[in-house]
């Protein structure tokens, strides 16, 4: 991915120097992944197919749904 490829996300998601924060509700997280189209996995994919990744996926594995 290019850079001017990583700016159009970073500003399509409202990134902060590449990162896209959000608190929810544990219960949520799931919800929350499948609204924002992310694969939880996907780890170092193809960045054609999936712009962004989890970069906490360890801290929120136990509320992902398998």
């Amino acid at each position: 991915m290019t850079k001017a490829q990583r700016n159009v996300v970073a500003e399509d998601y409202s990134m902060l120097r590449g990162t896209l924060a959000t608190k929810l509700r544990a219960t949520l997280v799931q919800y929350a992944l499948q609204q924002l189209r992310i694969d939880n996995n996907v780890v170092d994919g193809n960045p054609e197919a999936q712009q962004i990744i989890i970069a906490n996926r360890r801290e929120i594995r136990r509320w992902l749904f398998d």
